[in-house]
């Protein structure tokens, strides 16, 4: 099954990052600006934080699922990483749509909801089979509503 057969994209929701709203996928190629390094994609980004300081620049090259395998490759407290990497995907998506032409089109949904649906089995960031607690989704939500709120605050 291909998210494409899946994926429901209307007036209320946009289901499944694909198609013309694949640019919400985390693998969407943009040059996020890091503390120390420029990453590819946010996916580069996220990962990057699980490796040390000194391995980050790893992450600089590749595809995003290169850099995905390579975040799985290091040995991690998973407490640790469980307590902050919901922040580290709010970081690296804020960074994401700090692109002009990125952040107009997240504003564009307007008040979709917006799911990370999946056909990869991933029922934490997204959904699959209809059950997930798509936290991607509620992110790039709330990244929406920040833009939104900092546009209304400068007029």
């Amino acid at each position: 099954m291909k998210l494409e057969d899946i994926a429901v994209h209307n007036d209320l929701v946009i289901r499944g990052f694909c198609g013309e709203y694949r640019w919400l996928s985390n693998f969407w190629p943009c040059i996020i600006h890091g503390a120390c390094h420029d990453y590819p994609s946010a996916e580069h980004a996220y990962q990057a934080a699980k490796a040390p300081a000194n391995k980050r620049y790893l992450f600089t090259t590749g595809t995003p699922a290169q850099a995905k395998h390579l975040g799985s490759t290091f040995n991690l407290d998973r407490n640790a990483w469980d307590a902050r990497k919901e922040s580290v995907m709010l970081a690296a998506v804020r960074l994401k749509f700090k692109d002009p032409e990125l952040a107009s089109k997240l504003l564009a949904t307007n008040q979709r909801y917006l799911e990370e649906l999946n056909v990869w089995k991933d029922a934490e960031w997204g959904v699959y089979n209809g059950v997930g607690q798509n936290k991607l989704g509620h992110i790039l939500m709330k990244v929406r509503d920040e833009i939104a709120a900092s546009i209304i605050g400068d007029d």
